[in-house]
């Protein structure tokens, strides 16, 4: 039987370095920033695709509050699936932006305080790997939904805003830039996920390094 465990355990620092430690196992060279920054993009991968699509398409909240979530573990310390505490609930389309700030602060923000303090990992790094999975969600839905339906205007706030409507600091903001590179425009995310840390992983497609130049001591500079 798979591991469950609450969601509110991800934020003990001594259960979540052991999770980070069991998964850094995968590596054969792992370095511990750039594997608590992996362990983020699937934990965010599983989570906000049906999550996201749920509350801009179907319009339905479903509760991924920390405390209202388990976690089923993988053998390696990763998230494999979640179980929430019921089936969530319709909502009005004005609804959307207050669930995603109820996704954000009480799940994102906390796991990614957490995952931060349990391994040195910049904030601004996590926020981004967030931030680049719900870009490509949003993108996905607009095939779904009319480019102009209010509740996708509301969600693509989240990347074109530095500010929530109080005010509050929006780390989502501007995850991802669409540039031009010969005859094509490329997706680029601004905040490199620092998978580069680990020599066994090639960078990602949308890495802004690919745009840097690298020089003959390997170290990266623009």
């Amino acid at each position: 039987m798979r591991p469950i465990v609450s969601g509110t355990s991800l934020l003990a620092q001594d259960f979540l370095e052991s999770l980070l430690g069991r998964y850094a196992r995968v590596y054969p060279e792992p370095d511990t920033i750039a594997v608590a920054t992996q362990w983020s993009k699937w934990h965010f991968s599983l989570l906000l695709p049906p999550v996201v699509a749920a509350i801009v398409v179907a319009q339905h909240e479903l509760p991924v509050d920390l405390s209202d979530t388990a976690i089923v573990l993988s053998e390696d310390g990763r998230a494999e699936a979640f179980r929430l505490s019921g089936p969530g609930h319709g909502i009005d389309a004005d609804d959307v932006p207050d669930c995603l700030r109820r996704l954000i602060d009480g799940h994102l923000a906390p796991l990614i305080a957490a995952l931060a303090a349990a391994s040195k990992a910049p904030e601004k790094v996590l926020w981004s790997n967030a931030g680049n999975v719900l870009e490509s969600i949003l993108k996905e839905c607009e095939t779904w939904a009319p480019p102009g339906h209010s509740t996708l205007i509301d969600a693509n706030r989240l990347l074109t805003h530095r500010s929530h409507a109080d005010g509050a600091r929006n780390f989502l903001f501007e995850p991802v830039r669409y540039v031009a590179h010969g005859n094509e425009t490329i997706r680029r995310r601004k905040v490199c996920c620092l998978r580069y840390r680990i020599p066994s992983l090639n960078l990602c497609k949308s890495c802004p390094l690919a745009f840097l130049k690298t020089n003959p001591k390997g170290e990266i500079r623009s």
